[in-house]
């Protein structure tokens, strides 16, 4: 009987040892998968450094960037280095975009749409950072995703975190309940509620209507946002500082037409630190040199336009900011400006001139780069060119000495 309990005695004390290994380990798992990602990220950027340290692969270090992304936008990403220095990246079809993270081995192939605000990135460039025209990206990897060292699961620190304050936004669309303001280049959408109170640069209490396009206002808004981009939050308090924002108008040489991203960039085509990126929006006017509308598909690097834009502009090199209207004042160089009749269209040219005067026929040659539009700016076919239409049109000045004599058109636009 002795020997019965005894053998009682040892079993229960074996189980309550296996329960408190058990329930010891389950905590200890828990500390680990939450510092998993900062662990993971340290690792992945000391790794970063040791390579440049210890002198391997020096030659590469300005074709690489390490940092946080802090903007995505059509296919670019804007990184924000150690250094504090805010660099410009283009993703193409041909960028390879990877995780590092060696224990997950069936990750899927990673595109352009994993990249998200906040993330660590190491980029290899296809050509180093003394290309002043772009910074192409050759491989992009995932080092991790910075986060806050508190416990995310501590709901009461969400509680007591206060307001955020933002000043001297843009506000740059108002739609429905909401309110797109640009702050200094990030943009975030303010969600309008009930509680939500307004105020006009004199302190006086007005209403949502009292709020327009185009004015800068000081934003109080709630410190929880979605992870969207961009962000949404909910508005405590919007305050009117300025009525109408002040646009800046200049006169410079077109760069680069982004017709993807639907940006232009300006300026000196040698140095990337006096470049300016235009924002093409819908707002945005375009004109020709006759002031008739056109579209962004008309204009072309080499031209002279006189911009408006916004004076918020981002920190980043080159600055971007919203263009307001874009005037062409010199079209491209070496170029002639014509307007004539179509006297006939044929597969690969278009036969101009006065029909009863044989010495102003000209054949206007098209090729895949040449631009056809009709007066309000629409891209047309060649096919939706007939006889008889009145044109205008930008051509080289170089002309075979044939007859009718022929030339490359650049630019036509139909005027009827």
């Amino acid at each position: 009987m002795n020997k019965k309990i005894i053998k009682a005695l040892v079993i229960t004390t074996a189980v309550s040892m296996i329960i408190s290994t058990t329930a010891a380990f389950a905590d200890s798992g828990k500390s680990a998968k939450n510092s998993k990602t900062e662990q993971n990220i340290n690792h992945n950027k000391n790794s970063y450094s040791n390579k440049h340290n210890n002198g391997i692969d020096d030659e590469k270090d300005d074709e690489e960037i390490l940092g946080t992304v802090i903007r995505v936008y059509g296919n670019k990403i804007e990184v924000e280095t150690e250094g504090a220095e805010i660099i410009t990246v283009k993703i193409t079809n041909k960028t390879e975009i990877e995780i590092e993270n060696e224990d997950d081995e069936d990750n899927e192939e990673s595109t352009f749409k994993c990249l998200k605000v906040g993330m660590i990135v190491d980029i290899e460039l296809k050509n180093d950072k003394s290309n002043q025209h772009q910074l192409d990206a050759e491989k992009v990897t995932i080092l991790g995703i910075e986060s806050d060292d508190e416990d995310e699961d501590d709901e009461d620190d969400e509680d007591t975190t206060e307001n955020v304050i933002i000043n001297n936004a843009s506000v740059e669309k108002i739609y429905n309940n909401n309110v797109l303001i640009n702050n200094d280049g990030t943009l975030l959408i303010l969600n309008i509620t009930n509680e939500t109170k307004f105020f006009n640069q004199f302190n006086q209490e007005i209403t949502f209507a009292g709020i327009k396009k185009g004015m800068i206002v000081k934003v109080e808004h709630s410190p929880q946002m979605t992870k969207s981009i961009p962000a949404i939050t909910n508005a405590v308090e919007i305050t009117v500082i300025k009525d109408q924002k002040d646009n800046v108008k200049i006169k410079s040489e077109v760069v680069e037409v982004d017709k993807y991203d639907k940006t232009i960039t300006i300026g000196n085509k040698e140095k990337l630190y006096e470049q300016l990126v235009l924002n093409i929006n819908e707002d945005t006017k375009l004109l020709d040199r006759f002031n008739m509308p056109i579209s962004i598909y008309n204009i072309k690097p080499g031209m002279i336009i006189l911009v408006e834009h916004s004076s918020a502009m981002t920190r980043s090199i080159p600055a971007q900011t919203n263009a307001v209207s874009i005037k062409i004042v010199k079209s491209i160089p070496d170029s002639i400006l014509l307007s004539t009749k179509v006297l006939d269209v044929l597969e690969d040219r278009i036969l101009v001139g006065e029909k009863e005067h044989e010495n102003t026929y000209k054949y206007l040659l098209i090729n895949y780069k040449t631009i056809i539009t009709d007066k309000n700016g629409k891209i047309i076919e060649l096919s939706d060119i007939k006889e008889g239409m009145s044109i205008t049109v930008e051509h080289s000045m170089i002309s075979t000495l044939s007859i009718p004599p022929q030339t490359q058109a650049y630019i036509i636009i139909v005027n009827n």
